[in-house]
Order: C-alpha cells, then sequence, then structure tokens
C-alpha cells in the first residue's frame, strides 16, 4: 500500500511517502532538493548524487522521520551544511538555501 501526505514546514510544502511492504515500511520525505529517508536506503548508492539524501535514526512515521536526527547522509547534503545530528525538519530548510 502506498500513502502519500502533503506536509507543510516553515512557508514550505513537502510530501511524504509511505510504502508499505510485506514485513517492510519504507517512508521518505521530500522536497524539489531531496529528501529524508530511513535506513533501508544504501546511501553509498546515492553519493555523488546531487540530490541531498539524508537517512534518519528514526523513521516509522513521517512525524519521526522530521522530528529524528540525521544519521547519514551524501556529499550534495554535506555541501548544503547539513550535518549529522540535525533535525530531519532542518535538513529539508537547508535543502533549500543556496
Amino acid at each position: 500500500m502506498i500513502d502519500l501526505k502533503s506536509i507543510v514546514i516553515e512557508t514550505e510544502r513537502v510530501v511524504g511517502l509511505q510504502i508499505k511492504l510485506p514485513f517492510t515500511l519504507m517512508i521518505f520525505v521530500f522536497n524539489t532538493k531531496g529528501f529524508l529517508c530511513g535506513p533501508f536506503v544504501n546511501i553509498e548508492h546515492f553519493h555523488h548524487s546531487k540530490a541531498c539524501i539524508c537517512v534518519m535514526s528514526k523513521s516509522s512515521t513521517y512525524e519521526e522521520c522530521l522530528n529524528s536526527e540525521v544519521k547519514m547522509l551524501n556529499q550534495a547534503s554535506l555541501d548544503k551544511g547539513i550535518e549529522i545530528g540535525m533535525k530531519g525538519k532542518k535538513a529539508l530548510m537547508k535543502m533549500y538555501e543556496t
């Protein structure tokens, strides 16, 4: 089953995507610059991606993903000033900065 949810953070609208597979729940929260996700994503595959990708410490709900801390990230995220330990909401907002 797939669930989409529109989420407003400060002045920006982001999208939550939940995919329920057998014995697996995948949560993504994304904007036009990148996304937050759970540990099911292998960050090494996205190391050279231009999209900002942050693997979160917790991700069983949209809210948990937004309020947990960045555990791993790719180079594009580092370039935007996103850091390990930063909350998901703040990381999404940093993605919009130039």
